[in-house]
C-alpha cells in the first residue's frame, strides 16, 4: 500500500482504467454485470471499514 503514497492522482486513474479496460475486453454483458456488482460491493465494504476505524480512532481519544 505504500506504493499508492507515491502515486499521483492522474497516474491512479489511468492504471484503474487500464485494468478496467483489460477486464472488460473478453467479458460478456452479463460477465461485466456480475464483475461491477463485486467491485461495487468492495468499494462498500472498504468504506465501511474505513468508517468504522476513524469512528473507534475519535473513541479512543475520547
Amino acid at each position: 500500500m505504500k506504493d499508492l503514497c507515491r502515486m499521483t492522482p492522474e497516474k491512479l486513474t489511468l492504471y484503474a482504467t487500464a485494468i478496467a479496460m483489460e477486464l472488460a475486453k473478453d467479458g460478456t454483458e452479463e460477465e461485466l454485470c456480475v464483475l461491477k456488482t463485486l467491485i461495487g460491493q468492495i468499494h462498500h465494504t472498504l468504506c465501511t471499514l474505513t468508517a468504522q476505524r476513524a469512528l473507534l480512532a475519535r473513541c479512543d481519544r475520547e
